[in-house]
């Protein structure tokens, strides 16, 4: 049960993520890397104010701490999957020849 509560902290980087993926559009063109350093700032606040305040909550921290790793793995691979279609789509990669 502590592992399902571990990864309740996905649907908080799910959103964070959605948001992210709104601010693409308005973000300045010479500084792409800003929404990274966003991302990864506001990954670590989430999870960790997840952590401290689900720690009290949880019998075994070991599970807990797995399932939101878990949810780190899980984010990671939506996040790559969805910007490369979007980068697809709006043709930023090039075609292979």
């Amino acid at each position: 049960m502590d592992l399902l509560v571990g990864l309740g902290v996905l649907v908080l980087l799910v959103f964070f993520t959605t948001v992210i993926a709104f601010l693409i559009e308005y973000v300045p063109k010479e500084v792409p890397q800003l929404l990274i350093a966003v991302m990864m700032v506001g990954d670590a606040a989430l999870s960790g104010v997840y952590y401290y305040i689900g720690a009290e909550f949880v019998s075994d921290i070991q599970k807990f701490k797995s399932g939101i790793g878990l949810s780190f793995v899980i984010i990671t691979m939506f996040r790559v999957v969805y910007f490369m279609i979007w980068a697809h789509k709006n043709k930023f990669l090039k075609k292979r020849t």
